[in-house]
């Protein structure tokens, strides 16, 4: 009815050179024909095309022609949120944004940010934040991944942190399944000064997910290791160090005992022996009690069986043998009483007393069809 609403046409700029003028543009008008604004202007100098307001694209927007380079700049002033939503019906799900933090200087100011929002388009916070000076990411939820996830290109030192207020647990979970089965971190010991508190654990959980407990502490100020369930096991098979300063093997047992004269075998009653080695260490105990001496002569009474070898040495007597019980014995002097020393895998046994200037072998004559002997000993392993 006369009044304008739309005008495209070529601006006044003058024509200066280097394409530059003459730009092509779209106005709008209100409905009483006053101009509104320019929504689109293409710049004949270099082809850029200007939408000031909204753009709703009802089909597929393509940017580039699939041959050369392609870029999408959103460009506003600093200070001012700069992205883009995704919706679902008209409702925001998602949004990427440069932030409004000041550009202050020193690259600080404009960081990435990745919104989520529910289902009424009303926000739900943050997902994820890059900052734009250090190029640290935050993360605001959790982060899974499928597959496995790489710290670092192999060439640099890496490190992953989790940061977290003192006093607060800050930990690593392994789970299965989406349920908890260990937690690695540091505890919530208050930091009270003197290195103390924020203690490193390892933690367990039940089929179920449930916190079982911690089983292992360590100490930040001390260093010192304390086992919860109060066990350490190693190996069957000792994995032996040359450190002096190593604990590398712990083995409680029992062993059975015998008693021969390195030829014959005496036939016992009873017999039971127990151990306890710790690295080279060997600590025996046991007992004997003779049933009959069978075809024993001579002077090389020995208690064999012993659960390991003794390390050999110059001396012959470097591994001592308290015997602290003989009974039923039939030694040739009063006073006289047995003694003993290890020597590979086996204790050989000796008398004493009875005016004699030392030990002297233990001789089959010694013993009767009832003798008992009790022992503890210590030695190191070959």
């Amino acid at each position: 009815a006369g009044s304008n609403r739309w005008a495209w046409g070529v601006s006044s700029g003058a024509e200066s050179g280097s394409d530059a003028g003459s730009d092509f543009f779209l106005n709008s008008y209100t409905d009483a024909g006053a101009y509104k604004d320019t929504p689109f202007r293409i710049t004949r100098s270099n082809g850029k095309v200007r939408m000031t307001n909204a753009c709703d694209v009802d089909g597929v927007l393509t940017v580039g022609d699939g041959t050369g380079s392609t870029t999408f700049i959103i460009d506003g002033a600093a200070g001012n949120t700069r992205g883009q939503y995704l919706r679902s019906n008209g409702s925001n799900r998602w949004g990427w944004f440069a932030n409004t933090a000041a550009e202050s200087g020193s690259n600080v100011g404009s960081d990435f940010t990745l919104y989520r929002y529910s289902d009424a388009g009303a926000s739900l916070g943050l997902v994820m934040a890059a900052y734009r000076n250090s190029g640290d990411v935050r993360f605001y939820s959790k982060l899974i991944s499928e597959g496995n996830m790489e710290v670092g290109d192999g060439t640099n030192a890496a490190t992953t942190i989790i940061d977290g207020g003192a006093g607060t647990s800050r930990s690593i979970s392994f789970s299965s399944a989406g349920v908890n089965r260990w937690a690695l971190g540091t505890n919530s010991a208050t930091e009270s000064g003197s290195d103390v508190g924020s203690d490193l654990f390892i933690g367990g959980y039940s089929d179920a997910g449930a916190w079982l407990g911690t089983y292992v502490t360590v100490n930040r100020a001390s260093g010192r290791v304390v086992l919860q369930k109060g066990q350490l096991q190693f190996p069957a098979t000792q994995n032996a160090s040359t450190d002096a300063n190593t604990l590398d093997d712990y083995e409680e047992g029992t062993w059975t005992p015998a008693l021969d004269d390195a030829t014959n075998s005496a036939t016992l009653a009873a017999a039971e022996g127990t151990y306890t080695k710790i690295g080279n260490k060997v600590f025996i105990e046991g007992a004997i009690e003779v049933s009959s001496l069978g075809s024993m002569t001579g002077t090389t009474i020995r208690i064999t069986g012993l659960p390991f070898v003794a390390k050999s040495s110059t001396s012959s007597y470097l591994h001592g043998c308290n015997i602290h019980r003989v009974f039923n014995m039939a030694f040739g002097a009063q006073g006289e009483t047995a003694k003993g020393y290890i020597s590979a895998s086996h204790i050989r046994l000796l008398t004493d007393g009875a005016g004699t200037t030392g030990t002297t072998a233990m001789n089959a004559t010694d013993l009767t069809a009832s003798s008992q002997i009790a022992f503890t000993a210590s030695y190191i392993t070959a």
